[in-house]
């Protein structure tokens, strides 16, 4: 039972070791380089911002058919239309009815338009 306990604990600080010589590499210094980067508060900043802002557009997406995802390089928003329940608004603009479908729970846009 110790020398599970012990091995497990190994294993531990070599995976937290790795996370943190990763996170090092990335945001501290210049890539395949030692030296610092010289703004290295911004860029961590940046990066917190990004993990932030993209875990708020996972949840935030609460629309069936409706999936947002995101990776460092790009975003993308997913609209599976067979799933979305619609609601149906129609305006009249010079003199023509027009239609707009619009996902339910969603505000309709302005008529101005």
């Amino acid at each position: 039972m110790k020398n599970n306990l012990f091995y497990i604990k190994i294993a531990g600080s070599i995976l937290i070791s790795f996370t943190v010589a990763t996170i090092l590499t990335n945001i501290v210094f210049v890539e395949n380089t030692i030296g610092f980067r010289p703004s290295i508060g911004k860029n961590l900043f940046m990066k917190i911002s990004q993990i932030v802002l993209s875990a708020q557009k996972v949840n935030k997406s609460s629309l069936k058919g409706i999936y947002e995802k995101s990776d460092p390089q790009f975003s993308y928003i997913l609209l599976k239309e067979k799933e979305v329940e619609w609601s149906q608004y129609e305006f009249a603009t010079n003199g023509k009815n027009i239609t707009i479908f619009v996902p339910k729970g969603e505000l309709p846009p302005p008529k101005k338009l």
